[in-house]
């Protein structure tokens, strides 16, 4: 494989699938249902179990930025601490703070060919209440993006 093979990424829709475990936090029972007529944003499905809370979304990506985003990532004021790129390799960190909320989340990843998968752990205080939490990332390529609306 070529150097620039190796450090190109496909660009398009990708679906991720994040587990997120909070220490200290007992497994979660299983989520029920939404109320009829509530949805979540498009693309995005929410569960809990033993194994934490998992979050699908699907995203447009591109090789400049490689890094899946949170749906609810605005909320807070976020500078980037760190950035790097080495072939499919990435890491970044970032510290975030917001009203009641300062808090520094680090991770890494890996994309390779049509998967993806990272690690990321975040500390600090989210929205008043203590916050140590490890979120476990995999992620699949679906295609070209859909046309925006």
């Amino acid at each position: 494989t070529s150097t620039a093979q190796a450090q190109t990424v496909k660009e398009g829709e990708w679906e991720y699938t994040n587990t997120m475990k909070i220490a200290g936090m007992p497994d979660m029972p299983a989520m029920p249902a939404l109320p009829p007529g509530m949805k979540l944003p498009g693309g995005m499905s929410m569960s809990g179990g033993p194994g934490g809370m998992t979050m699908t979304l699907k995203q447009c990506i591109t090789n400049s930025d490689l890094r899946p985003k949170m749906k609810d990532e605005g909320k807070y004021k976020c500078e980037m601490t760190k950035e790097k790129r080495e072939g499919n390799r990435f890491e970044w960190a970032m510290h975030c703070t917001g009203k009641n909320t300062d808090f520094t989340s680090q991770g890494a990843g890996s994309y390779s060919a049509d998967r993806m998968s990272s690690d990321m752990s975040s500390k600090g205080t989210m929205d008043g209440h203590p916050a140590d939490m490890s979120m476990k990332t995999t992620g699949q390529y679906l295609g070209a993006c859909p046309p925006q609306k």
